[in-house]
């Protein structure tokens, strides 16, 4: 679904996810982290913006209490799937995707 969002936006690149639910470290608790990563490179405010477009565009997806996290060190989305898992956004999370492989 937040594919979905980005193509919908015409926003080329792939979501990754990473943390305990690549690694079956999750529980019934755990929330799912996910980075979406934009075919071309973008770092700084080009990633914020994609950041928030995005999050503009998810409740079109089903997705629900959505909360913006920007001023955070690695900016996210909060948010509800339409399954009720809660999801963390993130954009060009690399070091997320490295450090859950190396689990």
């Amino acid at each position: 679904r937040i594919s979905a969002a980005a193509k919908y936006l015409g926003i080329d690149g792939d979501v990754v996810p990473f943390g305990s639910y690549t690694n079956t470290l999750y529980n019934a608790n755990s929330d799912c982290d996910v980075t979406f990563v934009p075919r071309e490179d973008a770092w700084g405010e080009a990633a914020l913006h994609i950041l928030k477009l995005i999050a503009q565009e998810l409740p079109s997806h089903g997705f629900k209490s959505i909360i913006q996290i920007f001023q955070a060190s690695t900016p996210i989305i909060k948010a509800i799937d339409p399954g009720g898992i809660e999801v963390d956004l993130c954009i060009g999370n690399y070091l997320g995707i490295y450090n859950s492989r190396l689990v």
